[in-house]
């Protein structure tokens, strides 16, 4: 039997942002967790530079919006 959850993943002291998503990436996407990679897949953006996208994503967001996120979550990890 499956089970999922949401758990919410947090920059951290001592961590760029940048440093937090490459790791967080870097953690789900673990060889020994997943086949080797074979379990990782991706909708939307390419896995391999998905830290990147994400990025992305969010400066454009600020950008367009001018809206800036406190220090709550900045991603989330479904598993």
């Amino acid at each position: 039997m499956a089970t999922t959850r949401i758990m919410p993943l947090h920059i951290g002291k001592g961590r760029t942002e940048s440093q937090a998503v490459s790791d967080i990436i870097d953690y789900v996407s673990n060889p020994q967790k997943t086949d080797n990679g074979r379990l990782v897949t991706g909708f939307a953006c390419d896995s391999r530079v998905a830290d990147a996208e994400f990025l992305l994503a969010k400066r454009e967001y600020i950008s367009t919006t001018g809206r800036v996120r406190g220090p709550a979550a900045q991603r989330y990890h479904l598993c």
